[in-house]
This record gives C-alpha cells, sequence and structure tokens, in this order.
C-alpha cells in the first residue's frame, strides 16, 4: 500500500492509514494499515483504535515514550524483538 501526498510518496516508520467504514451515533469502526503488516487491523470505535496505535508505536519504538518506567537491576534482559517491515512504499 502506497502513501502519497501531493504526488510524492510519504515513508517514515510510524506512518499509518485510518479507512473509516462506518460512522453512527457519534462512532466510528473501520481499517488501520501499517507499513509492518500486509492485513489491516479492524477497530470497532475509537477506544480500540487509540490502544491498537499505542501498541503499534510501542512495539516499533517510534516515536519513543517520553515516560518510560526504568528498572534498576543486575540482570540483564532480552530486548523485544522489533516489527520488521513486511511490504515496502511503491
Amino acid at each position: 500500500m502506497s502513501q502519497f501526498w501531493n504526488g510524492e510518496v510519504l515513508a517514515a516508520p510510524n506512518l499509518i492509514t485510518v479507512c473509516v467504514d462506518e460512522s453512527q451515533a457519534s462512532e466510528i469502526s473501520g481499517r488501520l494499515y501499517h507499513g509492518y503488516s500486509q492485513e489491516p487491523q479492524s477497530f470497532e470505535n475509537v477506544v480500540q483504535l487509540i490502544r491498537y496505535m499505542a501498541d503499534f508505536y510501542d512495539s516499533i519504538r517510534f516515536p519513543e515514550s517520553s515516560v518510560v518506567l526504568r528498572e534498576f537491576s543486575t540482570e540483564k534482559r532480552a530486548m523485544e524483538e522489533l516489527h520488521e517491515k513486511s511490504m515496502e512504499y511503491q
């Protein structure tokens, strides 16, 4: 899925596209696309959309959280695997 603005391809690690399929009683539902998955993420309401976006941004660590709980211990922790892009912009 390519994303364009004024004829130019947009490319950023945190670029997403929100498609609203339905709007009823001031509530929206639809799909969310990003470059790390070929399948869309469906959402039924705004709360699900915001939660999915927050989880997505935390998983790719971009943008970085301004507040992160810190732990001071001698144990080494394995870093979470970052998502790899599954789609390239064309």
